[in-house]
């Protein structure tokens, strides 16, 4: 499963994508 890209920082929230 990919995470999303960190241009949605509302999935960012949620999942680990953003450092």
């Amino acid at each position: 499963m990919e995470f999303p890209s960190p241009k949605e920082p509302l999935l960012c929230l949620c999942l680990p994508c953003c450092p």
